[in-house]
């Protein structure tokens, strides 16, 4: 049984509660609810009441996770259960373009001897 946080590595309730949850697929992974980080004292534990609304917010409903077993299923219910919004939309650093370069080709070629019977001209536009 966890007795820390996987967020901020602090101790726990080893049972769940109104101040602690845990993952129901791999009951591995440990949180404070937001409910327990407002009777905290210190800015590190207030921040904690927004980490898993904004990790949900950030990857949308498609790949908000468990941060320590990976699972969808289980922890996506019990997310919502616990009255987390998950939006139903691409993950926010999808629509910053961040693997645009992924889909991207290659165009020149820059063999330093060109095996292409055609040259290195030959196909530039696709690659």
């Amino acid at each position: 049984k966890g007795d820390t946080c996987i967020i901020c590595f602090e101790a726990v309730e080893e049972r769940t509660s109104y101040s602690t949850l845990v993952c129901p697929a791999c009951r591995n992974a440990w949180f404070h609810s937001h409910g327990a980080a407002q009777h905290r004292q210190g800015p590190s534990h207030m921040l904690l009441m927004f980490v898993l609304k904004g990790l949900a917010t950030s990857a949308g409903f498609g790949c908000f996770k468990c941060p320590q077993c990976r699972d969808d299923g289980a922890f996506l219910v019990e997310m919502h259960l616990l009255g987390i919004d998950i939006p139903r939309r691409s993950p926010s650093w999808e629509s910053r373009g961040a693997y645009a370069a992924l889909s991207e080709r290659h165009s020149l070629c820059d063999a330093t001897r060109c095996l292409c019977p055609q040259g290195r001209q030959y196909r530039e536009g696709e690659g």
